[in-house]
């Protein structure tokens, strides 16, 4: 059998052909197909954490303005750490305060929006937890197992005439904007520097996650051990009726 091919169908081959050729490859940017495109978070995901953690600090604090003045105190700011919630950044910097005893750091939350192949600043709070003696910004860890949102958990104390003593305030990232919803909470304490001669007492305790966005408990141990469980009411949390009352500064 002989199989024959018209003219006619042969030309329509040859424009089905050329139609599939001249389809164009799905637009690039920045190295990107057209679906990252659409998804102007997925080049800053995917980066290194020390490449983010630059770019983010640059655009927090542009021109290499790294310091800023906050009522009467200046503050020099580090990148400390980023973070996300849902499609936005979270820059976490430490602010270097006067360096004077009585003196605290802070921390600064700066929320970025990846925005083409850029990040923007959609808000900024350069004191959204306090810091520590010596001007110092607080220790911070970032948790998921208290709220259903990210929670910044710093700490900060100092020596005072002999008493030593440090707390944690908890920062929850909402989508919005941070909100402090506990603060104040006990962590350490020690009297070694002021109990010449007599039994000292040293205390340490540990936030551990209770029923999530409804409670937390402080293990302590050391010279007292007890469990203080914080309930919220509203947007913060407080210490439940009837807690065991530890030593304080």
């Amino acid at each position: 059998m002989v199989l024959r091919t018209t003219g006619w169908a042969l030309a329509i081959t040859g424009a089905a052909l050329l139609a599939a050729c001249d389809q164009s490859p799905p637009e690039r940017e920045n190295g990107f197909t057209s679906s990252a495109a659409a998804d102007p978070a997925a080049r800053f995901r995917t980066m290194p954490e020390k490449q983010l953690l630059q770019i983010a600090f640059q655009t927090a604090f542009k021109d290499g303005a790294s310091t800023l003045t906050l009522g009467d105190t200046r503050y020099a700011f580090k990148p400390e750490g980023v973070s996300w919630i849902g499609e936005r950044a979270v820059l976490i910097s430490g602010g270097q305060g006067d360096d004077c005893h009585g003196c605290a750091g802070t921390l600064a939350v700066h929320y970025l929006q990846p925005k083409g192949d850029a990040l923007e600043v959609v808000g900024a709070w350069p004191q959204a937890a306090s810091g520590t003696s010596w001007g110092q910004p607080p220790e911070w860890t970032l948790r998921t197992d208290l709220a259903s949102n990210p929670v910044l958990e710093t700490r900060g104390g100092g020596t005072f005439q002999g008493y030593t003593c440090s707390a944690a305030e908890l920062v929850e990232l909402k989508p919005d904007a941070p909100l402090t919803v506990a603060e104040g909470i006990q962590l350490g304490y020690s009297d070694e520097g002021a109990m010449a001669g007599s039994a000292a007492q040293n205390i340490n305790g540990k936030i551990i996650p209770g029923a999530k966005d409804q409670s937390f408990v402080v293990a302590y141990n050391g010279s007292s051990s007890a469990r203080v469980t914080y309930e919220r009411h509203g947007e913060t949390y407080e210490k439940a009726k009837g807690s065991a009352e530890l030593p304080a500064c």
